[in-house]
């Protein structure tokens, strides 16, 4: 090191120092938000953090930022009324949600959604009481959108190199990295929607908008081999409102449009995997596609560094940004008013397509594999929502408890399906939090969105509405999608939804310094001691069943070497969570493999007292009883369980053995139900 060089790299480093400084003083949220938007990317990248096992970690990491935060850090006074509205009542919503486990016949699984509930409470606070000014918020919405691409990368790389491509597919569909195809295509729709704007913006570096006009036909074509029938109504709307509420829309096209013509390119191969003839023909067919992908995708990122570098050197004056912007919204009213034509011209065909999708929705017929089923709108979505009103109409108050669909379902549903959740967010929040949860979600929503748009005109006068509004135009996305699917149960894309939510909300806070002006500051020494008290009872809310499905997983991975030590770890998980029957399904499924039939019936007994309308224990005491010799009691039994599960086909089979007579072993049945959950018929 020169003379020269030691006697300015001290200057260096204090400004340095000073510009870290000057960053945390304006937003000193900036490490937490930005933690937890890594939580929520590593929880998409593992499964959508749909497993306990998974998400619960993550929540305990959300929750102590969030309680060290407003202990440490104080919260920004500034923040907006609507804003601190909003948190309030998500906050109280999620306490509704746990106060739903008093009535719910799974109590186990209230306590998992009304935790789930907290947790997208603490995120929407931790981005809306410290808000981010908007060079900040342009930074956490880069991490949003290169960090999902990454994965998007890093996902098809790992799909083209493995030795079993298949194991990626779900019904031929590609459902790695969230183990969902439709949770994976909304993955890759919120990166691309973050990276349109990203790419489109002149206050980031061109080397970063390259990156993000690359990414967008790659997470487009990954979603597309994701075939979501969902996204496919949603996304025309959703784009929209993306591109009505959000500044530079002419800049936006200019990066849909190339993006489009990427996407072109990889249709066909893309197509051409999903209707793979055979296993053995996917490898090549899957490499043809990645190049499809890829080389589209990095010719456009160069492309988008040499446009980007040009972009910063040339501003157009006054007049020219005028007449842009006026030939921006003629194209778009000529695309419009040509839509417009086309729907008036052809309005019997469409209304007879219309028609025809219609019943085909409402017929609960599945259509199948491989892209034809795009052109069908055969699907159970319709009976799962009629179920969930229906159960809102026997609970309108209260609910049935959150996260208490699939035993309603199992009785009142019309398909052999079992699913856990109603597939909408709207009827998911009616029919299990009731009226009284739906109010408060809605008013928590409408004030986050109020807030959002009370700071746009303040915003946009200094060129700075952006980044808020691209994290409204994402929760819209994401919100619209969660209506068709059950997108808010997987905390990856709930969570980022109310994330994103939060960032919006608190761009409605005045700028630094403002807060002073405005007079009392008792809630902020109230939100210093609240929040950091609410965040140490929500930790011991997570820790326990979080803790009880490590005693599940280990009783699991010893059971065949050390039995015993399995059924020890199951009764601390009980002990752990006593409001779960899972410890005491496992404890049942062990004995049975084990042939202690009488540990195997006990476990089974104690599911019931817990859970009474849990169709598959009573089933399970059924063949228990039948093997014992004891008829009268296993046709009893078998009867409990046909009547919860009245379509369910492996209770009808084993219940029809039992009533014949015969008598039926665990392991016989065992292999009747797993014929009927591979998809078996009779």
């Amino acid at each position: 090191m020169t003379v020269e060089e030691r006697r300015y790299s001290p200057r260096r480093r204090d400004a340095a120092a000073a510009g870290l400084r000057d960053l945390l003083a304006a937003a000193p949220g900036l490490p937490a938000q930005a933690l937890a938007l890594v939580t929520l990317l590593y929880l998409g990248a593992t499964d959508g953090g749909y497993y306990a096992l998974d998400w619960y970690p993550a929540g305990l990491v959300v929750l102590a930022l969030i309680g060290l935060w407003a202990a440490v850090v104080p919260p920004r006074l500034d923040t907006g009324r609507l804003a601190l509205g909003a948190g309030v009542l998500l906050a109280v919503f999620a306490l509704w949600a746990l106060l739903s486990i008093t009535w719910a016949d799974q109590p186990g699984a209230a306590w998992d959604g009304g935790n789930r509930a907290l947790l997208y409470a603490a995120l929407f606070a931790l981005f809306a009481l410290w808000p981010a000014p908007p060079g900040v918020s342009r930074w956490l919405i880069v991490l949003v959108g290169i960090g999902i691409a990454a994965i998007g990368l890093v996902e098809l790389v790992r799909w083209s190199s493995a030795a079993d491509p298949e194991s990626f597919l779900i019904a031929k569909r590609l459902a790695e990295p969230v183990g969902y195809q439709n949770g994976n295509v909304a993955l890759w729709v919120t990166g691309a929607f973050a990276c349109v704007w990203i790419a489109s913006t002149r206050m980031l570096p061109a080397p970063v908008r390259a990156l993000a006009l690359g990414a967008v036909p790659m997470l487009a074509s990954l979603a597309w081999l994701g075939q979501s029938r969902g996204s496919l109504l949603v996304l025309p709307l959703a784009l929209v409102v993306f591109l009505a509420i959000t500044p530079g829309r002419l800049r936006m096209l200019a990066v849909i449009a190339p993006s489009a013509l990427a996407l072109a390119v990889a249709v066909g191969p893309a197509l051409d995997v999903i209707d793979a003839p055979s296993v053995e023909a996917l490898p090549a067919l899957l490499d043809d596609a990645t190049r499809a992908i890829l080389v589209p995708s990095a010719l456009l990122a160069v492309i988008g560094l040499v446009a980007a570098l040009g972009d910063r050197r040339w501003t157009p004056s006054p007049v020219v940004a005028r007449r842009m912007t006026t030939a921006a919204a003629a194209l778009v009213a000529i695309v419009a008013l040509g839509a417009a034509a086309v729907a008036v011209t052809q309005a019997d065909a469409i209304r007879s397509e219309l028609s025809t999708r219609w019943d085909q929705f409402k017929s609960n017929e599945d259509s199948g594999e491989g892209s034809a089923r795009l052109s069908s709108g055969g699907t159970n979505r319709y009976d799962f929502w009629t179920v969930a009103w229906d159960s809102f109409g026997r609970e309108p108050i209260r609910g049935v408890g959150m996260d208490n669909f699939q035993e309603d379902y199992a009785l009142y549903g019309d398909s052999i399906e079992q699913p856990r959740f109603p597939h909408s967010f709207e009827l998911a929040v009616l029919s299990e939090a009731g009226l009284a949860g739906g109010l408060l979600m809605l008013a928590a929503i409408g004030l986050a969105v109020a807030a959002a748009f009370r700071a746009r005109p303040r915003l946009a006068r200094v060129g700075a509405a952006g980044p808020g509004m691209v994290a409204l135009g994402v929760f819209a996305y994401l919100l619209v999608h969660a209506s068709v699917d059950w997108l808010y149960e997987l905390p990856a894309l709930g969570g980022m939804a109310f994330a994103m939510l939060g960032l919006a909300a608190g761009a409605g806070g005045g700028p630094p310094g403002e807060a002073a002006r405005r007079g009392p500051r008792a809630w902020g020494g109230a939100v210093r001691i609240v929040v950091p008290i609410a965040a140490v009872m929500a930790v011991l809310s997570f820790a326990l069943p979080w803790l009880a499905e490590r005693e599940i997983d280990r009783s699991l991975q010893s059971w065949r070497s050390a039995p015993e030590q399995a059924y020890r770890n199951l009764d601390r998980a009980a002990d752990l969570n006593p409001l779960s029957a899972r410890p005491q399904l496992f404890a049942g499924a062990i004995a049975n493999e084990l042939d202690e039939s009488r540990r195997a019936r006990d476990a089974y007994l104690e599911v019931v007292e817990r859970e009474p309308r849990n169709g598959y224990a009573w089933l399970q005491l059924a063949v228990l009883a039948s093997a014992r010799g004891e008829a009268a009691l296993a046709r009893r039994y078998a009867a409990r369980a046909a009547r919860l599960a009245p379509r369910d086909p492996a209770t009808r089979k084993l219940r029809e053995r039992i009533a014949s007579g015969a008598k039926i072993t665990p392991e016989q049945a065992n292999r009747v139900v797993l014929k009927y959950a591979r998809g078996g018929t009779d």
